[in-house]
């Protein structure tokens, strides 16, 4: 037999092999072969096919490459040099090969599929759908590729298109499991996060087990706010794929958004142990320090995140973000401007930018910076509601009380789902349910618009944080308090928060109500503090918000600060302080004293109780910007507040009185942290017996 024609029997026996399964003998006979001098296209091809299967694709490229460069016009060797290159990663050679294969047999549906797929590998989904419409035009049956072209579609932002490639798999063949998830993943791109979780629920019917539909499910979960469900289901991904770094960080925003942030914390620092050199962990973890307000914590990690991904434009706006909490705002102006230098169009930058010029007192350019913002993203309801702040700081009222509602539109929280919401008109035999869920300066400044309302013939019920409940039943009897839980949607006509009554009522400073007092002590109360203060002149104090609050920042004043007043002549400073802050009574500096009513004081279930009837006896209130200010004002005390230098909204600029409080009288710092002046013109004041 010629040596040849044993060399063609042992090539079909390789190849033989090679269908048959066993691709390590295949190989050992290629290579024998080649030690003993044969070589050629077709030995070349099957041994690089051999080592593919093998999972030892680097030499199978080296191989195939041969076999193309022996045989130019052979397609299948062009073929499954791109089969070899794609196991290799290296996708725009791929394709690559797959087109040369195809120009020499364009009927390959195969090399078409593939080329697809190689096309979408590189992100290049335009021509990927491209290739998979001619493998569908001539394959209706050919439903990975139907299903690939809407994993392709869904890439681009056409949700609606790829959902119409999966439902046409789904109508072929019901149980294919990879359109079921990706129609999962249409769904949610769609926002339609329940649909989303019932087509994932379906593919985990056919494989409980499958760590993508379960990592689907847990985004979608998420998008429906069922954040305990959502943690759950990505629990069972990470069972099932312990290694999967994005699963952990998915989890970790989860638990977050559910309020345990310690567990939120351990899943992004095991993303960050899985992948140190990713700069989306860092940033992740960033985010978290940031929300239990660790800001320096916070900015450790966002600068560590952007040492490795220098253009990471997220990174560089959370550093931005938590320079400003920390009061280092030209700082923050920087960072929030170069990561627009990095993303122009970056919605967030845009307006925490706002935010951060409109503390520097560049109020113009925050202007600026909000409209960009709100056209970026228009659903954006925070840049409308920071928008209405800056309206509302420079006293036009009525575009601020509009982008208040807009805000307010977008993100709605009534708590009645299913009544309407009040847009005004007369209210006469209406049942108008009024709800401010958290904010109690918020709940004591607004309070006034109450009584309006029931003197307009309405019947008048309001539910909010039960503690102030006593408080704000002095205002009127006519208005009836419900507890959260006890809320029913039957017997009300409309609902409204507190915020949107002013836009309704009172759309100008000057149609502002002030009956003022329009709340009151009570009486027995303030007998008792009135003898406990006994002779004199006393002024009641008090310096610290609710650290735990955000907006707390540069409002709070350090005790010490108070000193000058202690020293007036014929006066006696008393602390209103309570829970935040009180420990700064232990630390007085020297020659200052504070009476501190005790631990009884305000120590009920019922808030301000008294610290109201106090304020009935004293000459005085004196305090930073919290909710003693708006109560001292409620309750038709003279009071002086002390503001930062760009204080919040209802303060407004450059004035001394406001509209919401008759007898109160405004005392700014002249520039950010100055307090001393502050307190200098206070005591000048007192000299001068100006109230």
């Amino acid at each position: 037999m010629p040596a040849e024609a044993g060399a063609e029997a042992q090539l079909r026996v390789a190849l033989a092999s090679l269908r048959a399964g066993d691709a390590a003998r295949a190989a050992a006979v290629c290579w024998q072969l080649r030690a003993a001098g044969e070589d050629g296209a077709g030995l070349r091809q099957v041994l690089g096919l051999a080592l593919l299967e093998q999972g030892r694709a680097g030499e199978a490229v080296g191989e195939l490459e041969q076999a193309v460069a022996f045989d130019a016009a052979n397609p299948f060797a062009a073929y499954n040099l791109g089969n070899a290159l794609a196991a290799c990663g290296r996708q725009r050679d791929a394709a690559s090969a797959y087109r040369r294969a195809l120009a020499l047999q364009p009927a390959m549906l195969q090399a078409r599929y593939n080329l697809g797929n190689a096309l979408a590998a590189c992100g290049a989904h335009a021509e990927a759908i491209a290739a998979f419409d001619e493998v569908a035009a001539s394959a209706p049956d050919f439903l990975d590729a139907r299903n690939n072209r809407g994993r392709s579609r869904l890439a681009l932002g056409d949700a609606e298109g790829a959902r119409a490639d999966f439902d046409g798999v789904l109508a072929q063949d019901p149980r294919h499991l990879a359109a079921l998830a990706n129609r999962g993943a249409a769904l949610l791109a769609a926002d339609r996060p329940e649909e989303a979780v019932a087509a994932y629920r379906q593919a985990l019917a056919l494989a409980p087990g499958h760590a993508e539909a379960l990592h689907g499910l847990g985004l979608s979960l998420s998008a429906s706010g069922r954040f305990a469900d959502a943690t759950a289901a990505f629990g069972v991904a990470l069972q099932r794929s312990p290694g999967w770094v994005e699963a952990w960080r998915q989890r970790a925003n989860a638990r977050r958004d559910s309020g345990d942030l310690t567990g939120a914390m351990a899943d992004a620092t095991q993303a960050i142990a899985l992948q140190p050199e990713s700069a989306e962990g860092y940033n992740l973890r960033g985010t978290l320090h940031h929300e239990a307000l660790h800001y320096r914590e916070a900015l450790a990690d966002y600068d560590r995140a952007i040492a490795l991904a220098p253009t990471h434009a997220d990174a560089w706006c959370n550093r931005g973000n938590a320079l400003y909490d920390l009061g280092r705002l030209e700082e923050a102006r920087a960072a929030l401007e170069h990561a627009l230098a990095l993303a122009p169009e970056h919605p967030e930058a845009t307006s925490n930018l706002g935010m951060v010029l409109q503390q520097l007192g560049r109020f113009n350019a925050a202007r600026a910076a909000y409209d960009r913002a709100i056209a970026l993203r228009p659903r954006n309801p925070e840049s409308w509601k920071r928008r209405a702040t800056l309206h509302l700081l420079r006293g036009a009222f009525e575009p601020g009380w509009a982008d208040f509602e807009r805000s307010t539109q977008l993100a709605p929280h009534d708590p009645l789902p299913g009544v309407p919401r009040w847009e005004g008109g007369d209210p006469r035999g209406m049942s108008l349910l009024v709800h401010e869920p958290s904010g109690i300066g918020d709940a004591i400044q607004f309070f006034r618009y109450l009584p309006m309302l029931a003197e307009a013939g309405a019947r008048v019920a309001f539910t909010g944080s039960p503690r102030l409940f006593r408080l704000l039943a002095t205002c009127d009897p006519r208005i009836a308090f419900v507890p959260p839980a006890d809320l029913e949607p039957v017997g009300f006509d409309a609902q409204i928060d507190l915020w949107g009554l002013p836009r309704l009522l009172s759309p100008t400073p000057d149609a502002i109500p002030t009956p003022i007092p329009y709340l009151h002590a009570e009486p027995a109360r303030v007998a008792t503090w009135r003898a406990w203060l006994g002779e004199g002149r006393h002024i009641g104090i008090a310096w610290q918000g609710r650290p735990g609050r955000k907006i707390d920042a540069g409002r709070s004043i350090p005790l010490s600060a108070f000193a000058p007043l202690a020293s007036l002549p014929g006066a006696s400073l008393v602390s209103l302080q309570r829970n935040e802050g009180i420990e700064q009574l232990a630390d007085l500096p020297a020659g200052m004293r504070v009476r501190d009513p005790g631990a009884g004081f305000d120590a009920g279930g019922d808030a301000f109780l008294d610290a109201a009837a106090m304020m009935m006896a004293l000459d005085l209130v004196v305090t930073s910007d919290t909710a003693i200010a708006h109560l001292a004002g409620a309750l038709g005390r003279p009071v002086w507040l002390a503001l930062k230098h760009i204080p919040e909204w209802r303060w407004q600029l450059d004035r001394d009185d406001s509209p919401w409080y008759p007898r109160m009288r405004l005392f700014r710092q002249p520039a950010p942290g100055a307090w001393a002046p502050v307190f200098a013109a206070m005591g000048d004041a007192w000299r001068d017996g100006v109230g």
